[in-house]
C-alpha cells in the first residue's frame, strides 16, 4: 500500500534550563552581551510539508518508511537595522528533509 502525505505545520521552538539559579544568572549575562551581535530569528514558524510512504506487511510486524520535505512559509529573521549581518539578509526561510521509519506489531 502505498501513500501520498499532504500537511501543514505550525512549529515552535522551546528551550528548558536545568541549572542552578547562579549559573542560569551568569549564562543570562553572557547571552544578553552575546545577543546583540547575533542575527535573531524568530521561534516561530509555519510549514507547508509533503512526502511519500510505504507499508510493507510481514506476518509479525508491518514497515512503514516515509520521506517528508517541509518549507517553511513565513520569514524568520528578525531584522534589526543596527547589525550588519541583519541588513544583508532579506529572509531566511526553513526547509527540512525528513526520513522515518514507523514499526507496528
Amino acid at each position: 500500500v502505498q501513500r501520498l502525505l499532504s500537511d501543514a505545520d505550525a512549529l515552535l521552538e522551546l528551550a528548558e534550563l536545568e541549572e542552578d539559579d547562579d549559573e542560569i544568572l551568569h549564562s543570562v549575562i553572557d547571552d544578553v552581551r552575546q545577543a546583540e551581535t547575533l542575527v535573531k530569528i524568530s521561534p516561530h514558524d509555519f510549514a507547508v510539508e509533503y512526502g511519500a510512504g510505504i507499508q510493507i506487511f510481514s506476518p509479525f510486524f508491518i514497515f512503514s518508511p516515509e520521506i517528508k520535505i517541509s518549507h517553511g512559509i513565513g520569514n524568520t529573521l528578525i531584522f534589526n537595522p543596527n547589525l550588519e549581518e541583519s541588513t544583508v539578509l532579506e529572509k531566511i526561510l526553513s526547509r527540512t528533509f525528513t526520513i522515518s521509519f514507523h514499526f507496528e506489531g
